[in-house]
Formats: structure tokens, C-alpha cells, sequence
């Protein structure tokens, strides 16, 4: 069926649409085909799952040396957020990956130290909310990493400027 995986004995290793005449697969290996630097092959079948049998004995064999290009990270690279205490304000970074293998494990570091709040980094999406006990205006810089299955790895820096926020007066003249 389209979008069904291509499945070998162990792994998944892509997905298949149809594209009206012919079968488009889409290679996704596995981590270990990326990094165990061996040679491996792909044996195509076709097979009728709805009258549940193959409606031809031909076989597709594509045999694959497969290499690792590290991942590229793309979106809020290099840019000043303004972020308020206690207001959530986020980055947003994608990822791409010519042999991605396994999903991508995305971290960050920040300096000069890390604030008091909360911080979270999934799936390219850094959070970042200050907390007002921490007192702390100023610059923080996250570099942000996102590391394939072979340890490649890619990074980019963002800074947030934590400003407080001032209570709003209003001065009232009573007579």
C-alpha cells in the first residue's frame, strides 16, 4: 500500500508512494547500514494485498553503500529574541539530513550560565521562560545541536535578552 514501509528481516529502510505510473521509494536506513560501512542490498516484490498475491515474479534489486552527511540546522540561527520574565518565548529550528537514519536527538547549552526558568528543546522547538526570582537581566546565548545516529552534528547559536518586567503605577491625586 502507499506510505507502507520497505521492511528488510530487521529494519525499516524507507517508505514507497505511488505516483500514478510508477513506485517512488524514499530511502530512510537504518543507523546501523549508516555506520557499519558495509554494503547492503534492497530487494523490491511487488504484492497485491488486497487479492493476496505477488501480480508479477519480477524482483528489484538495488545494492547500497550507504555514507553519512552530517545534519544541517536551519530556522532561528544567529537571531536576538526579546523574552519577558515569566513569559514563554521560543525558537523555532528543522533539521535535514541526507541519510538522517534514526530521528535526530536535538540539545542546547547557554551562556554565560544558565537562568533561573525553564528551558525545554523538542523536536526543534526551544522554549525558554524566565523565572523573576532569578533577578537576572541581560543576554543568554543557547547553542543549540542537533546529532544523527553516526554523531554527526550541526549547531547554531540564539540569544535571548531577559528584561524585567516593571509593575505598571498609576498615581492617583485624592482630595
Amino acid at each position: 500500500d502507499e506510505g507502507d514501509p520497505v521492511t528488510d528481516v530487521t529494519a525499516d529502510v524507507g517508505t514507497v508512494t505511488f505516483n500514478g505510473s510508477s513506485f517512488d521509494w524514499t530511502f530512510d536506513p537504518p543507523c546501523d547500514w549508516v555506520t557499519d560501512g558495509l554494503s547492503h542490498s534492497v530487494t523490491f516484490n511487488l504484492f497485491d494485498v488486497v487479492n493476496g498475491h505477488n501480480p508479477g515474479s519480477n524482483a528489484y534489486t538495488i545494492d547500497l553503500n550507504v555514507t553519512n552527511t552530517a545534519p544541517v540546522i536551519a530556522g532561528d540561527c544567529g537571531a536576538a529574541i526579546v523574552a519577558g520574565i515569566t513569559q514563554a518565548t521560543y525558537a523555532n529550528f528543522s533539521s535535514t539530513d541526507a541519510n538522517v537514519g534514526d530521528v535526530a536527538a536535538w540539545s542546547y547549552t547557554v551562556a554565560p550560565s544558565m537562568p533561573i526558568g525553564t528551558v525545554d528543546l523538542t523536536g526543534g522547538v526551544l522554549t525558554f521562560t524566565p523565572d523573576p526570582l532569578d533577578e537576572a537581566v541581560g543576554f543568554f546565548t543557547f547553542t543549540v545541536r542537533v546529532t544523527d545516529c553516526a554523531g554527526d552534528y550541526d549547531e547554531c547559536d540564539v540569544t535571548f535578552e531577559v528584561i524585567s518586567q516593571l509593575p505598571f503605577f498609576i498615581e492617583i491625586e485624592v482630595e
